[in-house]
Order: C-alpha cells, then structure tokens, then sequence
C-alpha cells in the first residue's frame, strides 16, 4: 500500500533539512485585471499620538519592489495562483512583485533565511504544513514565519483519469481496487496535500491501493496522460487543467460535501454513496518570523481590497478555486494556527 512512498517521505525529509538552492527570479506575468477600491479598512489615525508605528497609515511600507517566492515549478497550480495574487497585489500597493519560483525544500529554506523586512514573503500550500508535521522543515510554524493572508482553498480536489483509458466512472476505480486490493497503483505526490488527502481517503472508504510518488503537478499529470498511471490525485486548478479542456482528461469524482462550479458535471463522492470529503487544498501567504506587524496589517488591508472585485473573483473561479472572506491580520493568524493543526494531524496518516 505504502511501502514505496514510506521510504519517498524519509528521503524528502533528509533532502529537505539539507537543500536551499535558490532560483534567478522571473517577473509576475498575471491574466489582465483590474484592482477594485479597497474597502473601509483599520480605525482612522489620531494625529495628536506619535508613537511607533503600529497602523497602516504610519508605517512606510512598501518602497521597493516585494520578492513572492512561490514554492512550487512555473505553470503548476501553486504558480498559477500566485501570479494572480502578484498581479492584484501589485496593482494594490504600488510597486512590483517578483515571483521567484523555487521547490518546495528551497522555497521552506530560503523564507526562513530571509530578512524580514517585509521585502520577501513566500506563497505556499498545505504542503507546508505536512513538511512540519513531518518534522522536515528544520523549524515550525510558529518559529519560523508569521501569518500574513490565508488567499484559498480548492474545490475541485479529486481523483483525475484519462478519458480513453480504463477508469470511465469513479465506481469503475473503487471496483478495481476491491478486486485487486492493494495492488491498483494512484499516483500522488509524496508528502504533500496530494499524499495526504488520498491518505485519507483510502481510509475512511475502507480500501487498500498503492499509492506511488509521481511527482510534481507537471511531472504527475504527464505520467496520467502518457499512460505511465491511470489515476492521480490532483486538482482543478494544477497542471492537468488544460488536457481537461481538451477532453484527455476526465475528473471521476470531487472529495467536496458540494460540486463545483469550475467542474459542474463532476459529481462528489458523496453523491455517489461514499461518505467521504476532505478540506480543499490551501494557498497562503506568510512572512519570515519578527516581519512588523504594522507591515504585516497594510498587506492584509491590500489584499482585502481585491478580495471581492468582481474581475478577481472571476480569475478564481476560471481557476476552479475559492477565495478567502476579508479579514484582519489577527483574524488570519487565528486561521493560521487551527489550519496548521488540521494539517500536521491529518499527515499522520501518512507515516507509519
């Protein structure tokens, strides 16, 4: 079941404690949009006190362009979304963001090794969180990064197929894994959201099938589609959205209580009679640790302000993901904190 990816997670554990290369960064290319007026934001200052800063208006930030390193390869789902986020929060502050793409390993090692200054903040996943279940990042959440936005979660996170292949129906795949328990091969990503939410799956449906690492968004959904694997773990908004444009690929089933809009012809698996959902994949935004809180209160108010323009949300939803509700840094540390234990709970099912 899990005998190859056991010895994939302690690999990656070791590469990660060891690795932090870094890439030349790229600049942000976005779909064209259109920031909207931020909304009514912190209380008003009061000119008559001059302390530190510790508001919006005060701090003088930001004045140079912001590095966004991206945890995740150009043209992936992570990258997909954080160059919309570049684009609306570049539009929102003023000045550029640089997307520096980097692999998971070196995205984790370089953010921890920023200033922080409010000039580097690193666009993650859940991924993020697993690596510190796993005890494979070198430092925890709360020792290494401050909470800046939580930006979505996805609903769209599935088992994916060929369409000429031997998977027709999401019953078609658990049939094969009946019959030949422990033998049906699902590829995922070892020791990300891709690991963990079939992981779980496989347990609450009370099935046996081997989970094999795959690799990457790119590197998995072309094994799918050259016929190295007949299913993955994946998600709307990755790499194989395009070849589900074209039809080589089908969505069986969602693991969402609702189906999606972005995919309105999929069913869940609980329309389908299996009792089974799992959080959608998150993206968010975090800043190495001690970055000022006032630094980290202006972003939140940036970000807000794009959060329900109406171009913005249509970028989401083309990317089959949904957008966090405003909310204030306080507010996103507090999501932060329970997030990250949903998470680090949930990889435990991923080690043995």
């Amino acid at each position: 079941m899990k005998k190859a990816v056991s010895l994939l997670i302690l690999a990656a554990m070791i590469l990660t404690l060891s690795a932090c290369g870094q890439q030349a960064p790229s600049s942000a290319d976005a779909p064209p949009a259109d920031a909207a007026p931020a909304p009514a934001a912190t209380a008003a200052p009061a000119p008559q006190e001059a302390e530190a800063p510790n508001s919006v208006q005060e701090v003088n930030w930001p004045t140079a362009p912001i590095t966004l390193i991206v945890s995740g390869a150009a043209g992936g789902g992570i990258d997909n979304q954080a160059r919309v986020y570049a684009k609306y929060l570049e539009q929102a502050l003023g000045v550029s963001i640089v997307v520096q793409n980097e692999s998971n390993t070196a995205a984790y090692q370089s953010l921890k090794s920023a200033q922080n200054d409010g000039y580097t903040f690193l666009f993650t996943s859940a991924a993020f969180f697993i690596q510190d279940g796993l005890g494979a990042l070198g430092y925890t959440f709360d020792e290494g990064c401050e909470a800046a936005t939580v930006f979505s979660t996805s609903g769209t996170n599935g088992l994916y197929a060929r369409a000429d292949g031997k998977y027709k129906a999401f019953e078609d795949f658990i049939n094969d894994v009946q019959a030949n328990p422990g033998d049906v091969q699902l590829g995922i990503a070892a020791a990300t959201y891709f690991h963990v939410f079939p992981a779980a799956m496989e347990k609450e449906l009370g099935i046996d099938y081997d989970m094999i690492d795959a690799g990457t968004d790119n590197e998995r959904t072309l094994s799918l589609v050259g016929g190295q694997i007949d299913i993955i773990s994946s998600q709307y908004s990755n790499a194989i959205r395009p070849y589900v444009e074209s039809g080589e690929v089908v969505c069986l089933a969602i693991a969402q209580d609702e189906r999606n809009a972005a995919l309105p012809e999929v069913p869940t698996m609980k329309e389908l009679g299996y009792d089974f959902s799992f959080p959608g994949q998150l993206m968010f935004v975090v800043a190495p640790k001690g970055t000022d809180t006032a630094i980290l209160n202006k972003l939140s108010d940036a970000v807000n302000s794009f959060l329900e323009n109406a171009d913005y949300l249509a970028d989401m939803a083309n990317l089959g993901v949904e957008p966090f509700a405003p909310m204030t840094h306080e507010e996103t540390q507090a999501l932060m904190i329970q997030l990250r234990e949903t998470f680090v709970e949930a990889t435990q099912l991923i080690i043995e």
